[in-house]
């Protein structure tokens, strides 16, 4: 019979309905939060440390599983011995008896039986992580889910007790405090769960990488209310924290599959019974160190405070002292979730590399983009990101034939639009409704000093709301950024005046293509008139024609007609314009489609700007 895996999310879920149960019912009647949700954590631990005993022997762990085992046994019992030893008068309280039996049943039937295999030898766990760390990917994931879950488990078994500290408070009002910042967890949890299968019913599940570090700020925001504040203000901050725990579990769960296809690809990872028991044992293990670490605060809190209702109000003060290793794991944990190389859209490539045939002209370059992306050093952009976020809100767009984007991962689009000055560059890039990698001029990604000129002369110069002494250094400050942002968008370079490196620009050109990258060039020519003329700030300028030269070489590397989208940016409407696809037709004379491609693509776009003008009341700008 197959085991069911072990949910990390469903029992957390129970040890926080258990450990609030076992608080509420017996730790607000005696007065010592602390030594009973230390004698909890000594149960559930002990529960744990059996529960991997029965389910995979020690002899087929690897090494540093059998090691934090043994350490955490001993660890737990002896904690629990000097609890014990603090008040061996209230074993004989049916209260606690009740409460413990009623913990200890519960969580057991919660977690069952691990899925850890006994016939999963430890050399073969070992070649498994040995393969799988080769990954950036894994190797993150190791890290970033080993912290959170530990402080998933460290901050709720703190949490809890420390906010039935104070004892000025009555018996009757403390304990429906208590009761209304369980219900407000609860239902934050499984409202924020509901909302999350709802998305992901309809087909939009939030970004794993996005909902994550939503997740975080959530945890880390709830964590610091409750930690600064006391009953009954911070039941509220419990809605922030237990919506967070659920949306990084979320989160999590999708990264561990991202992390499992990577190792699959790259480092033939094929054993998935292996898998699934490292997997457990490590966020096993995690779990229980985060329970020993706040055990090891608990038993401290205990024996120093005991009943002393002056010593528990000391420690009411020093809260968030208490609280701050927990806050100390999540943020580590938000630290790495910024390093996780894998995004959606890369997890979508992989997908289709998997089942996409070795004969594929696209697959060696797509095998070679996904490399760089999840085996390599490499994170995300999300410094970019948050400044498109931005940048999206300040050049708000009205999308107009948006209808025309017609999407294919193998063959993707090659946007083409005016440049206008500034304008065109930001408003395409955090408006198209499908991700673009851009052609950009050399000079703008590389040199800063080359960058800054280029700025001054066709920008800077040009704004007459800057005083001229400042156009310069400005133009530097924007070099420094510009270079930044280019290299972080992953923009692909325009050798313009080399013509010897003119052909490196197709070829990355046309592996981006393969990867199933849509892409965003922008045409006009700033030179067309005089040396000084610049973009033109509305209407079209010349066009380059070079850049049809990409249908050709596109089509005898893969076989496929490249689609050129002709879009136009207007300032006075505000509106971002999508005209009718233009394919490329390999039965004519290279030379000619070039021609045709540039003359309709200009056509297209003039009859975009010519409809936004009229809808202004200005005169249209000559073809």
């Amino acid at each position: 019979m197959k085991r069911e895996a072990w949910s990390v999310r469903k029992d957390l879920f129970y040890c926080l309905v258990f450990l609030a149960f076992f608080s509420l019912t017996y730790g607000t009647l005696e007065g010592q939060p602390f030594y009973f949700a230390g004698l909890y954590l000594c149960a559930d631990g002990l529960r744990r440390c059996l529960a991997l005993r029965q389910g995979g022997p020690p002899r087929s762990w690897t090494g540093g599983c059998r090691v934090w085992w043994s350490l955490s046994t001993a660890l737990i019992l002896l904690l629990a011995a000097v609890l014990v030893v603090k008040r061996p008068e209230d074993l004989t309280g049916y209260g606690f008896w009740l409460s413990l039996i009623v913990t200890v049943v519960i969580a057991s039937v919660a977690v069952r039986r691990l899925p850890l295999s006994k016939s999963v030898r430890p050399e073969a766990m070992l070649r498994l992580l040995k393969s799988a760390r080769q990954t950036n990917t894994f190797r993150v994931l190791e890290l970033q889910s080993a912290l959170l879950i530990a402080g998933l488990y460290a901050a709720p078994a703190l949490l809890w007790p420390l906010m039935l500290a104070p004892q000025a408070m009555p018996l009757q009002p403390l304990r429906l405090c208590y009761a209304l910042a369980f219900a407000l967890s609860i239902f934050a949890w499984l409202g924020t769960g509901w909302l999350l299968n709802r998305r992901v019913r309809k087909g939009r599940p939030p970004e794993t990488t996005l909902a994550m570090l939503l997740g975080l700020l959530l945890l880390l925001a709830g964590l610091a209310g409750c930690a600064l504040t006391g009953f009954p203000y911070a039941s509220v901050f419990m809605l922030a924290f237990s919506s967070g725990m659920r949306l990084s579990l979320y989160s999590m769960e999708r990264m561990e599959e991202s992390a499992r296809a990577v190792s699959e690809v790259f480092a033939d990872v094929q054993d998935a019974e292996a898998w699934r028991t490292v997997r457990t044992l490590q966020q096993h293990a995690a779990a229980v160190a985060g329970q020993v670490l706040a055990l090891l605060i608990l038993t401290g809190l205990s024996v120093y405070a005991g009943a002393d209702a002056a010593k528990l109000e000391a420690v009411d003060r020093f809260r968030s002292l208490f609280l701050l290793p927990a806050l100390l794991l999540l943020l580590a944990a938000l630290r790495f979730a910024l390093r996780f190389p894998v995004s959606d859209r890369t997890r979508d490539k992989l997908e289709r590399f998997k089942a996409m045939p070795e004969d594929d002209p696209c697959h060696e370059a797509l095998k070679v983009h996904l490399e760089k992306k999840t085996v390599a050093k490499f994170a995300q952009p999300f410094g970019v990101r948050v400044i498109r976020f931005i940048l999206k809100w300040a050049y708000r767009q009205r999308l107009s034939g948006a209808e025309n984007l017609r999407r294919d991962e193998d063959n993707p689009l090659v946007f083409l639009c005016n440049h206008g000055e500034i304008h065109g560059p930001i408003v395409c890039v955090c408006n198209i409704p499908l991700p673009v990698r851009t052609w950009s001029i050399d000079r703008v990604m590389i040199n800063r000093e080359e960058v800054t000129a280029y700025l001054y002369r066709y920008t800077f110069s040009r704004q007459r709301w800057l005083l001229p002494p400042l156009r310069r250094p400005v133009a530097a400050l924007a070099a420094s950024f510009l270079v930044w942002v280019m290299q972080s968008l992953e923009s692909i370079p325009v050798f313009r005046d080399k013509p010897t490196q003119l052909m490196k620009t197709f070829r990355l050109t046309v592996e981006a293509l393969e990867c199933g990258d849509n892409l965003l060039i922008f045409p006009e020519n700033p030179n067309a008139v005089a040396a000084e003329h610049g973009y033109e700030r509305e209407g079209l300028g010349e066009f380059f024609t070079g850049f049809a030269m990409l249908a050709a070489i596109y089509y005898n590397q893969t076989g496929r007609r490249c689609r050129f989208m002709p879009c136009y940016a207007h300032q006075g409407t505000r509106t971002l314009c999508f005209g009718h696809e233009i394919v490329y037709d390999p039965d004519h004379d290279p030379r000619e489609e070039r021609e045709r491609i540039c003359r309709e693509a200009r056509s297209e776009m003039l009859r975009l700007c010519a409809e936004q003008d009229s809808k202004c009341g200005k005169r249209s700008s000559p073809a």
